[in-house]
């Protein structure tokens, strides 16, 4: 039973501590590796193709991470219903969420890759992208779109392995797409000078390399949880498919909203021009780091409180709650040092850019208190997703989103005239509207009483 003890890991024994460390790491530096490729990415294109390639990136990786958020709705919906399910010790059951997972990502990415391929214009145009990054916008999107299925499916094996406790799998085939990304998108920006289009066919190719090595890792150690990858594993279960979509959805819509609330900051602060464009996709690339430690801890929370939300331990839980919050201040704080104390610096690694350089000093005051903000909301927004209340956890990110950042953005940068500061503004505030309802929901004590998402 080597393969079983490989893949399942039992969160639900052990120090807290401990247990959280050897989860994260793992998972910290996967993020690491995808923040690290991508600012890779984006200081080749921006060196070799200016701040014309840098916007184009940005833009692209906004509409493409819109998209991906499809995806990550199910598929942190599949981990949620499978660590409950591992805390529980239903491995039969594991196996059924599985191949209902598989077979409703794979449809979606199948009609969203369509639907995005023939909207790409509208959506460039909808961004407000400059006339000078249109043509590497669209090559990016483009390649970007057609690999959708890569992306999808290798958001669905992590979530798998996460689901069964395994952080280390998911952080190897990372590792294997970054290197792949990397190597290529030198090769084709900066050697054969392909620009959106050269950086666009790295990512796709080193996600494509990530989802075949994950299958096939997955496939040599099916036994562990019972699934054999035939035909039948993938029909669809009524029973398991409609738990699936009644979490999924809020948490797809939670995404959703969430990345269209920046898209409309973005859009609305990249017609200030391609400076303040390039500002905000160099400053994307600075909150990846910081969402490499704060994410890591709340989706590492996540996996360890529905195992303890399965196994019926909720101090279990409270203390992951504390644990992982206070550890994700210290990170921070961290971080937001360097940024305040080196601004220019740091963004001087991307550009050289006169105009972006001279706004990094406002940037990074907003990043900072923006940083502290996600920092308050790590605790209780894991708990209240392990604990399958997608509906609450909906709510609470459509409110900062729609009144926090759209909504004050468009107060503060049109009706009071503030413009690109307005917007960044809303962007630092609206993380703290969402803590303080999350905290509130976790002091009240709902997620205790809640039953699993399925009936062990």
């Amino acid at each position: 039973m080597t393969g079983k003890r490989s893949v399942v890991n039992d969160l639900t024994q052990g120090s807290v501590s401990k247990q959280l460390l050897r989860f994260s790491y793992p998972y910290a530096l996967a993020n690491l590796m995808l923040t690290g490729y991508g600012t890779l990415d984006m200081i080749i294109v921006g060196r070799f193709a200016g701040s014309g390639g840098i916007a184009a990136m940005s833009i692209g990786g906004d509409l493409t991470f819109f998209i991906t958020c499809i995806c990550m709705g199910f598929a942190m919906a599949g981990q949620i219903m499978i660590s409950q399910c591992v805390g529980a010790k239903n491995m039969k059951m594991v196996s059924k969420i599985i191949g209902n997972m598989y077979s409703l990502l794979l449809l979606c990415a199948a009609a969203v890759t369509v639907i995005s391929l023939s909207l790409t214009e509208n959506l460039l145009m909808w961004m407000n992208t400059p006339d000078e990054a249109w043509n590497d916008t669209y090559a990016f999107c483009t390649l970007c779109f057609s690999g959708i299925v890569f992306s999808f499916g290798f958001n669905a094996v992590s979530a798998t392995l996460r689901g069964m406790g395994d952080s280390k799998h998911p952080m190897m085939f990372t590792a294997v797409s970054a290197v792949i990304n990397v190597l290529l998108c030198f090769l084709f920006v900066a050697g054969f000078r392909w620009g959106g289009f050269g950086a666009g066919l790295a990512v796709v190719t080193g996600q494509g390399a990530a989802f075949i090595i994950s299958i096939v890792y997955l496939f040599k150690h099916k036994e562990s949880f019972h699934f054999d990858f035939g035909l039948n594993s993938f029909r669809p279960d009524r029973t398991i498919l409609l738990p699936l979509l009644k979490m999924g959805m809020p948490l797809t819509l939670r995404s959703g909203v969430q990345i269209m609330s920046n898209l409309i900051i973005n859009s609305q602060v990249n017609s200030f021009g391609v400076t303040y464009a390039a500002v905000g996709g160099v400053g994307q690339k600075i909150g990846g780091l910081q969402s490499t430690f704060t994410n890591t801890l709340s989706e590492s929370a996540t996996a360890m409180d529905g195992q303890n939300l399965g196994a019926g331990k909720p101090d279990r839980v409270r203390r992951v709650t504390l644990i992982s919050t206070g550890w994700s201040a210290v990170c921070i704080l961290i971080i937001s040092a360097a940024l305040l104390l080196f601004p220019a610096r740091i963004f001087g690694i991307f550009t050289s850019d006169p105009g972006t350089l001279e706004l990094s000093h406002t940037y990074v005051i907003v990043l900072s208190a923006m940083f502290f903000g996600f920092v308050t909301g790590v605790g209780p927004v894991a708990v209240i997703t392990a604990a399958g209340d997608a509906g609450m956890s909906f709510a609470i990110s459509g409110f900062e989103a729609v009144i926090g950042r759209a909504g004050l953005g468009l107060l503060l940068g049109r009706a009071f005239g503030l413009d690109a500061l307005g917007y960044w503004i809303a962007m630092a505030f609206s993380p703290y509207m969402s803590a303080i309802v999350g905290w509130v929901y976790y002091l009240r004590g709902r997620w205790e009483t809640r039953k699993l998402v399925i009936d062990n």
